[in-house]
């Protein structure tokens, strides 16, 4: 199971230098961070539509940050359409294209090659946009899913954690598809996760966690 970061894990600003920085130096697998666009075209993180401003973080910035870890991946969930190439190749640019999950607003079509599918987190309210009416998913639902992940190529299916019991964990994993959830902030319930090979969970203790563990396995737990 891969732990990813969301942004503003463990009290960090939200899509901060500090925030990258400091789950960086802490050895968490994966920051998450929401990408946008401006109106002269920068690439910035941000999660809510607002207007582009030096204090806050370019992608750019961002990528650079990331390149002072030589492992650690980056989720850039995509807060608006077609983003998909512009993201990509900044990474290109940067020699980090590989260390690149996108989820979000992903328009499959607009990956520029489909080696980058297996790099898509692919939100499942993408498929089924009323899926969060209800807290449990339907049989029809499920297989809709599926299906569309079979016919699209999609490897690993994002949706959100009270969504996937150990049954829909199961089915997903017959059907030989992977799981990333979010946002998992009960250490138990992420336990669960691990124990199920979910692929990737996110959380906004992202630290905590990993010390959690640590303490308890130099304790003998």
């Amino acid at each position: 199971m891969m732990l990813t970061a969301h942004s503003g894990s463990d009290g960090t600003p939200d899509n901060s230098r500090q925030f990258i920085k400091e789950m960086l130096l802490a050895g968490i697998a994966c920051v998450e961070v929401d990408v946008r666009r401006s109106q002269t075209g920068k690439l910035y993180l941000s999660h809510d539509k607002t207007f582009w401003s030096e204090a806050m973080l370019s992608l750019d910035n961002a990528f650079q940050i990331l390149k002072t870890d030589s492992d650690a991946l980056m989720n850039c969930d995509l807060k608006e359409p077609n983003l998909e190439q512009s993201v990509l190749a900044l990474a290109t640019q940067h020699n980090i294209q590989d260390r690149i999950i996108l989820s979000g607003a992903v328009n499959l079509a607009h990956l520029p090659d489909p080696m980058y599918l297996k790099q898509v987190y692919y939100n499942a309210e993408s498929i089924i946009p009323h899926l969060y009416l209800n807290w449990e998913m339907t049989k029809s639902q499920i297989d809709e899913i599926i299906q569309t992940c079979h016919t699209k190529g999609i490897e690993t299916i994002n949706i959100n954690y009270r969504l996937a019991t150990n049954g829909v964990i199961n089915r997903f994993h017959q059907e030989g598809l992977n799981l990333s959830v979010w946002t998992v902030n009960d250490f138990a319930e992420i336990n669960r996760f691990r124990s199920a090979d979910v692929k990737n969970v996110t959380t906004k203790y992202a630290i905590s966690y990993l010390y959690q563990n640590v303490v308890r396995q130099a304790m003998g737990g």
